[in-house]
């Protein structure tokens, strides 16, 4: 069985800045310091002509599972994901990441874009309140699909896994927003 990941989120930050704090090496160690647990390592990174290709790992903590889910699961839940980034044009940028899950047998594939805002589809959340706030200029999508293949527990731990890699997603996108507002 194989459930759908879907993701979008915008920014205040252009499409480049967005990706240089998705795929520069400081940012990405910080990333992985505060949310790779106690294992959180940038395996390999390499720039070059055809784009970013970078590969991480990063333990998911035992606190940060759900109950049921740690109960079934390995103590090494380990999280092994390979991303590779490329111009697409000057304001967008497309991805894919490949993810396994040790100590479960899992694994998740996805597309990924960010692209700069058009003019006419920024707006600015705030304004229907009264309160100008930032205005969104870039957006960010995530698209793809987790299978796990554990054939007793199957449905509730995909459903789980499924919460969990959602999660660490939407965590990502937080510190990567809060990231760009300390470094810019």
């Amino acid at each position: 069985m194989t459930r759908l990941i879907e993701h979008r989120s915008t920014s205040s930050w252009s499409a480049e800045h967005v990706r240089a704090a998705l795929v520069d090496p400081e940012p990405l160690r910080e990333r992985l310091a505060v949310l790779g647990g106690d294992l959180a390592e940038l395996v390999s990174h390499h720039a070059g002509e055809d784009g970013v290709h970078v590969r991480l790992r990063q333990r998911i903590p035992a606190p940060d599972l759900p109950a049921p889910l740690a109960a079934v699961l390995s103590r090494n839940t380990v999280l092994e994901r390979s991303e590779s980034w490329r111009r697409r044009d000057e304001n967008h940028v497309v991805g894919e990441v490949a993810a396994l899950v040790r100590g479960v047998p899992a694994s998740a594939t996805a597309s990924l874009w960010l692209r700069d805002l058009p003019e006419a589809e920024r707006r600015d959340p705030g304004a229907a309140n009264g309160r100008s706030g930032a205005v969104e200029r870039s957006e960010f999508v995530l698209r793809g699909e987790l299978r796990a293949r554990l054939p007793l527990v199957r449905a509730g731990t995909e459903t789980l896994l499924h919460r969990q890699l959602s999660r660490l997603v939407e965590q990502e996108c937080r510190f990567t927003a809060a990231w760009l507002v300390r470094h810019g």
